[in-house]
């Protein structure tokens, strides 16, 4: 989790999202991205199990909506994430 962290860092993420078991994920500092009215791009996830990390504080902020593009292969499509409301180039 820490290199996951750095990487984002170094590439200038403004959060990590990650689909998970809640007990493990939040002694990492992630809670449930629908705390900030985010929500995963498909159904039947349970709202515990998807959660995010801002990684610039205050990024997340006046945010939210669906991610609609979470596709770890592509980091340009990560950086570009949109959603429904507003996208970030």
């Amino acid at each position: 989790m820490n290199e996951l962290e750095k990487r984002a860092k170094r590439f200038d993420y403004g959060f990590i999202s990650i689909l998970g078991h809640p007990g493990y994920y939040v002694k990492f500092g992630y809670g449930p991205a629908s705390e900030y009215n985010i929500y995963p791009p498909f159904e039947g996830i349970p709202d515990e199990a998807f959660m995010i990390k801002e990684i610039q504080e205050g990024y997340l902020k006046n945010k939210e909506g669906t991610i609609l593009n979470c596709n770890p292969n592509n980091r340009q499509l990560i950086k570009s994430v949109s959603y429904s409301g507003f996208s970030m180039p």
